[in-house]
């Protein structure tokens, strides 16, 4: 993973603990189940998530190509939030327009046992802009 990732990720993570008085940190090795999984956002018994900066339309054309990896790899995170235990919260940061409509248009009424938030960041005014419960 490129450092420029990690700086953003940090720089997110950062924002989002200021603006839920939260303490989270990027935590390798959170047990679920028999296998265990990096968030980039957790907090014992409080919350887990991750962070995409991926876009949802990606390529040459300006963008017009549908990304399947971004795409796979934000829907392996929400996976993985729904079988996360012991925690209040679980959510995942999305950087992206488009990848935050799609995964909200592709999931919607999906029956998950356990509600995961989606967030919408912008980078350019560094808030968090939208937010939607699957």
């Amino acid at each position: 993973m490129s450092s420029h990732y990690l700086k953003k990720e940090e720089k997110i993570r950062g924002i989002f603990n200021k603006v839920f008085r939260l303490k989270t940190e990027k935590k390798r090795d959170v047990p679920i189940g028999l296998q265990q999984h990096e968030f980039d956002i957790y907090q014992k018994s409080i919350v887990a998530g991750g962070i995409t900066t991926g876009r949802w339309k990606t390529g040459k054309s300006k963008g017009k190509n549908p990304s399947s990896g971004n795409r796979d790899r934000a829907n392996r995170e929400i996976l993985w939030l729904t079988l996360v235990e012991n925690v209040k919260r679980r959510i995942l940061i999305v950087t992206d327009k488009e990848m935050f409509r799609g995964l909200i248009g592709q999931l919607k009424g999906a029956n998950f046992k356990k509600r995961i938030g989606i967030m919408l960041f912008d980078n350019k005014t560094k808030s968090f802009i939208r937010s939607e419960y699957l």
